[in-house]
């Protein structure tokens, strides 16, 4: 039991719901899970973080749990009756067999053989199966949209008569939610072929094989690319039919995944009149970032301050040794990972078991990435640091040496430099080994996760690096984000987020806050501490400069 002085009233976001909460007892670590594994098993929905879902999981139908052993195909009953072409119906998926479920009138859905999940209908915030945070369709209530356990191939398509007169213009918007972090666009639509992780829209001849890539495909009206956006909202996208007038031709959307989760979004698909736009709104960037390639020159070692540190361990704070400025937040000390990162939240994740997608907030944002991956310190090498040179010169190093990848032979070594003043970043790595099971990230991420400086590739990706080296800078146009005790911490114990205050308050008054507050755009509702664990957490002293996380 929490002694009665001791107990506090927190702020917690779990499962993308705010509540006043108090910790439960520590889940066990995360397991080492490999991508062979994931391509038997499907995807690992464990490995997310819960910031990703807008509700619990685990609510979906045990049949959609299951992969499709042969090609399927759903029909509407009216379809099979009436085969007459005609022009587009039911864009806005209303006609639907219910949410959940991947029947939707005047449409076809096809997933290949060996494919988990489907199209489905969908509404409000939530993906039809796992529940992610996905933004609601754009006309009235449901959309169709992608949404699976593991690799896959999922085609929506209808065959339309395009007018023969008047405008012929076909005009969707599209949602994209790709958690693999990056496309990778082969001209195939098997999951088969490794990677495959995109989306594409054709004009199809109608006689053509549903999945056809070749010469029946007519106009190739949309597709992924690598390198663009992994996630984006609704937009609309317009292109001119007016080649095809008087003709049946079939409007194909198709999502490929073999990489990770993977939604796609479709809603209010027209063919005649050019669609009206969505109004999308402009989001005032604060911060920037850039990153650039430089000449190989590392800090030689020996570095003062060894650490010891075992599997998916942090530790910290630990001091620069002078005031280093991050996009516009000053900082004094910082947390290291031996996983291959730094960073400057007090209560920073381990970020197990590989690199992870940047930009994204996910509840581990605000760091460096020198090789995050899945490194295993207990196996050799060394990691250290220390502060060099004289005010207003100084230097921070921090060096990874000859550190493995767990369970193989892989090994980094690599170092990051933080230089005082000029408030630059530099990562020199000697040599990063090809990995066998594991990606890597390296680049630079602000507070909320929506800025982040990298070279393309390095981004959870597996490459190899040889006397690399990286320029960073930052900037930031407005004044400091939040101070640490106004923002919600991460406890990684149990993924719970915690909101320092600096005022002791009582149980109605904290009970009223939640109900008035939001956070990562949910609302909060009243707990209290329940485990010595979670008090620990609570009144730890790295805290206390900060103000308490509660009052009681």
């Amino acid at each position: 039991m929490v002694s009665r002085s001791h107990r506090a009233i927190l702020l917690t976001l779990l499962g993308g719901s705010l509540v006043l909460v108090g910790c439960q007892e520590s889940p066990q670590g995360p397991s080492h899970i490999r991508p062979d594994e994931e391509q038997i098993h499907g995807y690992d929905l464990s490995r997310l973080p819960r910031t990703l879902f807008a509700r619990p999981q685990g609510s979906a139908a045990p049949e959609w749990r299951r992969v499709t052993p042969e090609t399927r195909t759903t029909v509407p009953r009216a379809a099979r009756q009436s085969p007459k072409p005609s022009p587009l119906v039911n864009g806005s998926f209303e006609l639907n067999g219910g949410v959940g479920n991947n029947v939707f009138t005047g449409w076809t859905v096809v997933d290949l053989a060996g494919s988990s999940g489907s199209w489905f209908v969908q509404t409000g915030d939530a993906s039809p199966l796992n529940g992610f945070q996905v933004e609601p369709p754009t006309d009235a209530a449901f959309a169709a949209m992608t949404d699976q356990f593991g690799p896959g191939s999922h085609i929506l398509y209808q065959d339309v008569l395009i007018p023969s007169k008047g405008s012929a213009f076909l005009s969707f918007d599209l949602f994209l939610n790709n958690l693999a972090g990056q496309f990778a666009t082969p001209n195939t639509l098997s999951p088969d072929e490794f990677p495959n992780q995109q989306f594409r829209v054709d004009i199809l001849n109608p006689n053509a094989p549903v999945a056809d890539v070749g010469a029946g495909v007519l106009l190739l009206v949309y597709r992924t690319e690598p390198g663009a956006l992994a996630s984006s909202g609704y937009r609309t996208i317009t292109v001119s039919l007016q080649q095809f007038r008087g003709q049946v031709v079939r409007i194909r959307f198709a999502e490929v995944d073999n990489q990770s989760f993977f939604q796609v979004g479709v809603d209010r698909v027209t063919v005649g009149k050019r669609s009206k736009a969505l109004k999308v709104p402009k989001e005032k960037i604060r911060d920037r970032a850039t990153a650039a390639l430089i000449p190989f020159a590392p800090e030689s070692g020996p570095f003062a301050n060894v650490l010891t540190l075992g599997d998916d361990e942090t530790i910290g704070p630990l001091p620069i040794g002078f005031e280093f400025t991050f996009f516009g937040n000053q900082y004094t000390e910082f947390n290291l990972s031996s996983n291959g990162f730094i960073g400057f939240e007090p209560d920073m994740p381990n970020g197990c078991c590989g690199g992870g997608v940047i930009p994204s907030d996910d509840g581990l944002n605000n760091l460096i990435a020198l090789a995050w991956t899945d490194l295993y310190p207990p196996g050799g090498g060394e990691i250290a640091y220390e502060t060099r040179g004289t005010g207003p010169h100084r230097r921070l190093v921090v060096s990874y040496t000859g550190v493995p990848l767990f369970g193989e032979a892989a090994t980094v070594t690599t170092q990051v430099i933080l230089y005082e003043r000029k408030n630059v970043i530099e990562i020199h790595t000697a040599h990063q080994d090809l990995a066998a099971f594991h990606i890597y990230t390296q680049g630079i991420e602000n507070a909320d996760g929506t800025v982040a400086a990298f070279i393309d590739g390095r981004v959870a990706a597996d490459y190899s690096l040889t006397n690399d080296a990286v320029r960073f800078t930052t900037k930031s146009s407005g004044p400091p984000s939040q101070p640490e005790a106004a923002r919600p911490i991460l406890w990684p114990e149990n993924r719970h987020y915690y909101l320092i205050v600096e005022q002791t308050t009582t149980w109605q008054q904290a009970r009223a806050a939640a109900d008035t507050m939001k956070f990562k755009g949910v609302h909060g509702h009243l707990a209290t501490v329940t485990s010595e664990a979670e008090n620990a957490f609570c009144y730890h002293p790295a805290r206390q400069h900060r103000g308490r996380l509660a009052g009681g």
